[in-house]
């Protein structure tokens, strides 16, 4: 009698959530053409993927499909007989950490197995609050945005001309779509960079094997005998980057990342046949605005989640650094009229930077010798304004007041810098559609006199001048939350 193979996933004790598992469905086989000893000759091996899930408080999954009903049709062979091998594989990603200090697992999201890492995010060595950019090596203790990868394949499973490989390419998600095929677009490399589980650096000849019978000795060859395989990545430039502008508002409407599959390669492999990890590009600002109160004190912050997935829903991840800001004048109006001096308006904006000045937002220097004069920029913070004892007249320098002149003169750059002395910077802010405003020329800059802006986002002291600057200029394609009324 044929019949149809089937079976099912147990756990036990029931779980009070979902559970699913992806398992591997290798069939093999011969035919024998003949009655002749040793005529039989091998079926091409397929491979695909089952998605097997565990309702929530249930101990068993819905039937599994394992084998169809067989056809006894034999054509000229006098036999022909099939075997199917059930294999489980998983590929699973961590919370961001340290090489030493990993995160924890990360839980799934709306399109399957997710976590969520920075771009460009390694800790400075010799600083707590910036970054060295350095993704060419790797500090075990201090670089603090790696995010673990373990593979799990069963080990001794050897079937002949089927091969395994860590695919990673680009993505972008567009978070009202509701399923992994509608939402996900591959799109461009992955810009992530791979190490192996003593902090060598990976390329992607280490993450295949070409024939799982003869796996070879590179680094994924040793999934063969483990049955496990652990990899640290990290975002290098421009990771999670959608399009190749930053001043794009059709591309800011999505998220950006890297896909990971273990893909089964070989003939008989179906395509897309093995796990999934989706990597989000985490990092962007959020601004709270008191409500109703432009010109007062409010709170930027840099956080590490995906962000904007929809207009209504935010990843909002953990606040990794938060400083203090001003927008709009005490004495501002409606935030969404031109003119008015009002706050900001609330919703998504993208960023992007700009390096046009005008002669206001610039230092000023006038006079010679004790009758020299030098005037701070709108878009500038000295560190003697922050300093004590500074300088006897705020935003003021006079070479003729001693105590002015012991403190010193501040720089005077002619671009864009971070001197030592001065910082000068704009970034530019555009509204994400759906939302809308009448505001245009909304920026981040420093607030020159602390009193407010027309409606930028002013950063009120030179070390937080330094710090938002380094930030907006290390992370491509930053994208903003303003909160109005928020805590």
């Amino acid at each position: 009698e044929l019949t149809q193979g089937r079976g099912w996933l147990l756990t036990k004790p029931a779980s009070n959530v979902e559970i699913k598992r992806t398992f591997l469905k290798v069939t093999t086989g011969v035919r024998q053409p003949t009655v002749a000893i040793g005529s039989e000759i091998s079926l091409p091996t397929i491979v695909e993927k089952l998605e097997v899930t565990i309702p929530a408080n249930s101990t068993a999954s819905l039937p599994i499909d394992i084998m169809p009903p067989l056809d006894i049709s034999l054509g000229d062979d006098i036999g022909i007989s099939k075997a199917v091998t059930v294999v489980p594989v998983d590929l699973v990603g961590h919370r961001r950490g340290t090489f030493n200090a990993p995160g924890v697992i990360s839980s799934d999201g709306t399109y399957g197995k997710e976590t969520v890492l920075l771009e460009n995010a390694d800790r400075d060595e010799n600083s707590a609050t910036q970054r060295d950019l350095d993704t060419a090596t790797l500090d075990k203790i201090n670089d603090d945005d790696l995010v673990k990868v373990v593979i799990s394949f069963p080990a001794n499973t050897k079937p002949t001309g089927v091969g395994l490989k860590l695919k990673h390419e680009g993505m972008k998600v567009d978070g009202t779509k509701t399923t992994f095929d509608s939402a996900v677009v591959r799109e461009g490399a992955s810009r992530l960079n791979f190490y192996d589980d003593q902090g060598n650096k990976l390329t992607d000849a280490d993450l295949k094997i070409d024939d799982l019978a003869n796996p070879g000795s590179n680094y994924m060859a040793k999934i063969v005998t483990a049955g496990t395989l652990t990899l640290f990545i990290e975002g290098a430039d421009k990771f999670g980057m959608v399009g190749a502008s930053d001043q794009s508002e059709t591309n800011a409407k999505y998220m950006g990342g890297a896909l990971l599959t273990l893909e089964i390669t070989g003939a008989g492999a179906v395509a897309d046949s093995g796990p999934r990890l989706l990597v989000f590009r985490g990092g962007f600002f959020r601004y709270r605005q008191p409500n109703m109160q432009p010109g007062e004190i409010g709170t930027l912050e840099f956080c590490d989640g995906k962000g904007r997935i929809t207009d209504t829903n935010t990843d909002y991840g953990l606040v990794i650094k938060s400083w203090t800001g001003r927008s709009g004048k005490t004495n501002g109006g409606d935030y969404d009229e031109p003119g008015e001096n009002g706050h900001i308006p609330p919703g998504w904006r993208y960023i992007y930077k700009r390096s046009d000045f005008s002669a206001t937002q610039r230092n000023k220097e006038e006079g010679t010798g004790n009758s020299m004069i030098v005037r701070q920029g709108n878009y500038c913070r000295w560190l003697q304004d922050d300093n004590t004892p500074n300088y006897a007249t705020n935003y003021l320098y006079k070479q003729s007041i001693e105590g002015d002149r012991n403190i010193g003169k501040p720089s005077i750059p002619t671009t864009t810098s971070d001197s030592g002395q001065t910082v000068m910077f704009k970034f530019q802010t555009e509204v994400i559609p759906p939302n809308t405003s009448q505001r245009t020329d909304i920026q981040f800059h420093p607030d020159g006199k602390k009193d407010g802006t027309a409606g930028c986002i002013g950063i009120q002291t030179y070390d937080a001048c330094k710090e938002v600057y380094r930030y907006l200029s290390d992370f491509k394609a930053m994208k903003l939350k303003v909160e109005v009324g928020a805590p």
